[in-house]
């Protein structure tokens, strides 16, 4: 089963490199997209202090038209999951303010290189989305971004066991939401403190959602 479940991993993550990749022209590399900050763990933990022990991300979300520009004032916070795959020097995180729909990112870490996507989901299927208004619908989408940061509180090892601390901001480029008959071009700005678990799941638990 654990060899299965590993299998299953280095797959997953391979495949969300190639998707990643594929719309990758344009992204920033290491040098001026993720950095470090030491300081940044006792943020992540004082966002995180005010929820369960079941989430381990803190999202401030702001969704707009894309007419109309982003607020300056901070969204308030609400829990997500975020969870890592790794593959030798290599991390996927993925990160969501819900289980099988919300919106969140999806990002591929290596040492010298980052891809982030902002990433709506839906479990409805009466919302749907598209990059243009006569694509095919999808339950979910992979958006590039216009801009991006990725802070990290320590370096990261790329050790399979690893919980990755840091905060990840970014603003989309625009997507089409179809809701009940209704189309709505959209944007997204997230700002996301995340203390990310490595997959796969040991015996059903968390490593530190574990109480």
């Amino acid at each position: 089963m654990k060899q299965n479940n590993i299998k299953l991993t280095t797959v997953s993550l391979y495949f969300l490199l190639i998707v990643l990749s594929a719309c990758s022209q344009g992204q920033p590399k290491n040098g001026n997209f993720f950095s470090i900050d030491k300081s940044l763990e006792k943020e992540v933990e004082s966002k995180l202090s005010s929820y369960s022990r079941k989430s381990n991300a803190c999202m401030e979300i702001e969704i707009e038209p894309d007419s109309v520009p982003f607020t300056a004032n901070a969204q308030k916070g609400q829990p997500g999951l975020s969870f890592t795959t790794f593959s030798n020097s290599t991390a996927g995180i993925e990160c969501l303010n819900g289980i099988d729909n919300g919106i969140g990112f999806s990002m591929i870490v290596s040492k010298d290189t980052t891809i982030i996507k902002c990433k709506v989901l839906s479990n409805d299927p009466d919302l749907l989305f598209n990059f243009q208004p006569n694509d095919a619908l999808q339950p979910e989408l992979l958006i590039p971004i216009k801009s991006g940061k990725v802070t990290f509180a320590n370096l990261p090892k790329f050790k399979k066991q690893e919980v990755i601390k840091g905060k990840v901001e970014l603003e989309s480029q625009p997507y089409y939401e179809h809701s009940s008959g209704n189309v709505r071009k959209l944007k997204v700005k997230l700002v996301s403190y995340i203390q990310s678990e490595p997959l796969p799941i040991v015996d059903g638990k968390y490593k530190t959602l574990q109480k």
